[in-house]
Order: structure tokens, then sequence, then C-alpha cells
């Protein structure tokens, strides 16, 4: 089957009888929505629109993915990170 391209979609997410050859967890699910992984059974829909029927473009630019690792940024060449508290304390003295 052909891919479509559904225009822009409103965000209804449906997740029926899915299953993967994955584990089920949460980060598993939320991979699956962006074809990360492939589903093995069920249907993942937007706006009633199984994913595998859209094109890849169009269901990636319309999500928006948050990461769950936490990062340190660090500044001034490295030598400090960003804090609230004290601004000046290096990352050996954290």
């Amino acid at each position: 089957m052909d891919a479509k391209d559904a225009g822009r979609l409103r965000g209804d997410i449906e997740y029926r009888d899915v299953g993967c050859g994955s584990s089920a967890g949460k980060t598993t699910i939320c991979s699956l929505l962006p074809c990360f992984y492939e589903i093995t059974a069920g249907v993942i829909a937007v706006d009633g629109i199984d994913i595998r029927d859209m094109t890849l473009r169009l269901l990636r630019s319309s999500l928006g993915i948050v990461q769950q690792d936490v990062f340190l940024y660090l500044l001034d060449g490295g030598s400090r990170f960003d804090s609230f508290q004290e601004p000046s304390l290096t990352l050996c003295d954290r």
C-alpha cells in the first residue's frame, strides 16, 4: 500500500491491541508512535488513520518528543555547570 500524506493532524492517538517484539514498557510504547519500532499486531492510529498508512515525514514532523534522560549543561568551557543555587561551584565541588 502507498503511504498517504494526511495533511495537518489533530492528534487523536489510539492504540488498539498493539503488540511488538520488545518489552511493553512506557518507553517502548512511546517509541512505537514515531515508528522507532515496528508493531507486530494491532493498530496505532492518529486521527483514525493507521500510522503505517502515513508518510513517515508527516508522522514524525507532527510529533514532539521529550527525552526522559536528565542532562547537565556545561558552561565556561566545561568547568562549571548551570546551578540556580551556587553558579560558582565546579563539577568537582558538587
